[in-house]
């Protein structure tokens, strides 16, 4: 029976932003299936409340991209490695790519569609608000929609980067450690980049009502007030935006006069079959001073925190060790090869690229200057692309034009991929509002010039014109596919 393996890394955390590398040694002890294999960095949420008086909450918290523009891309787990290599002792370098949270956040885009994309959230680091519910809940806490029991903040969350994604060569199910040799994987992380946020806010939830309860009628002189039922009935739990835990600021009227707003930890939750919903706190909220005096106008609203810390704590890679190989000679596989560099803002670009004779597909990217990560640059119009002074189309491409799309599908038909992803847009975690504008950003929309390459005896001439208008072209990263082939 295949079992799985873990080892650390050979740095110890916490990663900072100078303590960013990351290398594994797999031992040359047996057959590993790569494709079934991932590295997991483990974070850590820690969060400073604005005030534990009225007791210690658990706050939602969803990880967040920098950005100094409006809108934080939604990024996938591969693109906390800016760089990576791979290599064995026998057979030397395996795979070495600059800048493959580029190629992958931005290859992503386009090739897996919205639902897809959805289906693979409950790994993701970063999360979209639920398109039916509006849900935002990240994988930091373990959170307890109904009953008595305590959500609770993960002490150790790990994230899981599939090797595969990181590197073309791991989609082989078998990799023979014994006749490659020792085999070493370096990583450069983007943990600078990470930060962490209030998720799961009320502008968020998907009915408004939801802040509003019921009134309490005191049955007692000195009564205090520590249950509220939802005014509006929560279909289910699926919809509901609270859970045990939860620290909410409730606001209302006693006895006609307007306490002061009251931050309340949720104690337990209970719903009847008809939907009605009675949250129960740990401390009392208001007291009824008299019989007969009513609490009113009641409403909820999240208890904002003051701050939250990312800690990536350590790493490891975990191995899925074959028991029964069917025995593998040779692999093939792709990788890329790295260009970068800038065009200043010139709204008329040219440049000519050495490229590899046995490239087959180029695809250039323009890492946003807002979050150098997501391919935008919304300025440019059209471009051409000249191989070894031969035109490759016989007039300009223009950007979402018809043979934009047919040079896009054809170099990714050439990669053995779909163009699935047609929003072209990386999505934003930070829209909460409204699922429709989720892919709709225009500072998130992905812009890629893609064709494919013949292979050629010598070194190719890739000229690259790009034809732009406003800010012109900036940052520009040459990605070129190489076929590979690795023999023990």
């Amino acid at each position: 029976m295949d079992k799985y393996i873990k080892l650390n890394s050979n740095q110890g955390g916490p990663f900072t932003a100078n303590q960013n590398l990351v290398d594994f040694e797999i031992p040359s002890d047996g057959i590993y299936n790569l494709r079934d294999s991932y590295v997991t960095l483990n974070v850590k949420v820690d969060v400073t409340e604005t005030e534990t008086a009225s007791g210690t909450g658990i706050y939602a918290t969803n990880l967040e991209w920098a950005t100094s523009g409006t809108d934080h891309p939604k990024f996938q787990n591969v693109s906390l490695v800016k760089n990576c290599s791979m290599s064995c002792a026998r057979r030397g370098q395996i795979e070495n790519i600059r800048r493959v949270d580029v190629l992958k956040q931005n290859m992503a885009s386009i090739t897996k569609n919205q639902r897809t994309r959805f289906d693979e959230s409950y790994l993701a680091a970063n999360q979209l608000i639920d398109p039916i519910n509006g849900g935002q809940f990240g994988i930091a806490q373990d959170i307890t929609k109904e009953g008595s029991q305590k959500s609770r903040n993960l002490d150790v969350v790990p994230v899981q980067i599939a090797l595969h994604d990181l590197f073309d060569f791991c989609h082989t199910p078998e990799y023979d450690t014994m006749r490659a040799g020792t085999t070493r994987v370096h990583l450069e992380l983007n943990v600078d980049k990470i930060s962490a946020v209030q998720a799961n806010l009320r502008n968020s939830w998907p009915n408004a009502d939801f802040k509003l309860m019921n009134d309490v009628t005191a049955t007692a002189d000195g009564e205090s007030v520590t249950s509220l039922v939802v005014t509006q009935k929560v279909p289910s739990l699926n919809v509901s935006p609270f859970y045990v835990g939860q620290k909410l600021t409730v606001s209302g009227d006693n006895n006609s006069v307007a306490i002061t707003p009251e931050p309340a930890v949720i104690s337990s939750i209970t719903r009847t079959s008809a939907g009605v919903m009675t949250l129960t706190f740990e401390n009392s909220i208001t007291t009824l001073v008299t019989t007969g005096h009513v609490f009113n106008n009641i409403e909820v609203d999240v208890t904002a925190f003051a701050s939250a810390s990312v800690e990536f704590s350590f790493a490891e890679i975990a191995l899925k060790r074959v028991s029964a190989p069917m025995g593998m000679d040779e692999i093939d596989y792709s990788t890329f090869s790295t260009d970068e560099s800038n065009g200043n803002s010139l709204t008329s670009y040219q440049r000519q690229f050495q490229v590899e004779p046995e490239a087959v597909n180029v695809l250039a990217m323009f890492p946003s200057p807002d979050d150098d990560l997501v391919s935008v640059n919304n300025d440019i119009t059209s471009f051409r692309f000249r191989i070894n002074n031969h035109d490759a189309t016989d007039r300009q491409v223009s950007v979402d034009s018809a043979l934009y799309y047919d040079r896009l599908g054809m170099t990714l038909g050439n990669m053995g991929e779909r163009l699935k992803g047609l929003a072209q847009n990386a999505g934003c975690p930070s829209e909460t509002t409204d699922w429709d504008n989720v892919y709709s950003k225009t500072g998130l929309k992905v812009t890629i010039l893609a064709n494919p390459l013949p292979q050629t005896m010598n070194e190719k001439n890739l000229q690259v014109n790009i034809t732009s208008g406003g800010g012109g072209v900036k940052k520009i990263a040459l990605f070129k596919e190489l076929p590979r082939v690795f023999s023990y």
